[in-house]
């Protein structure tokens, strides 16, 4: 519903509310099994972001961000490609040059791994420029680790504006 009010605001599509169908996002509640993995640094106190590795989901500011504060970053994820082949050479190059006691990229992992780092996270950021709803972020919630997501979309209807744990900014502000 308030994607379908979010279209015909910013993109004139007046039908939007009439025409739209809601399609409820959904998300593995139980904890994952079998699958406790190594944390990539040896302990908890990382940051953790799933996703593409591309300039919508702002995977450079999250890097350079985790730096700024002293955190050890792991991303988990591919990279898009030929596409965007410059942002992810910039990337590779950042990731080498902080080398891989501060950050690392774990390529794309199975689901149940993913899941299972999530719970050794202590906090998840999905920093995306425009983000409908990131379903990682319910996922890393569920699975004990604070939530940093950009308020772009309707995190904020999902994750609950002022819950604990759950931090959103405005990448416009502090992209």
């Amino acid at each position: 519903e308030d994607e379908a009010q979010w279209l015909s605001r910013d993109f004139g599509y007046s039908d939007a509310a009439q025409t739209a169908q809601v399609v409820p996002v959904a998300v593995h509640a139980d904890p994952p099994i079998g699958l406790s993995p190594q944390s990539p640094f040896g302990d908890r106190d990382f940051v953790l972001c799933a996703g593409r590795i591309e300039p919508l989901k702002n995977s450079l500011a999250v890097l350079h961000a985790a730096s700024s504060l002293g955190l050890p970053v792991a991303f988990a994820g591919a990279f898009s490609g030929a596409r965007h082949a410059l942002y992810g050479a910039r990337m590779r190059a950042e990731l080498r040059r902080k080398g891989a006691h501060k950050a690392r990229w774990l390529g794309e992992l199975p689901y149940q791994q993913l899941r299972g780092l999530m719970t050794q996270a202590r906090v998840h950021v999905l920093a995306s420029w425009t983000e409908v709803v990131g379903r990682v972020s319910l996922e890393a919630a569920l699975a004990g680790a604070a939530v940093v997501a950009s308020d772009t979309g309707h995190a904020a209807r999902y994750l609950g504006r002022g819950s604990e744990g759950v931090f959103l900014f405005d990448p416009e502000e502090h992209g």
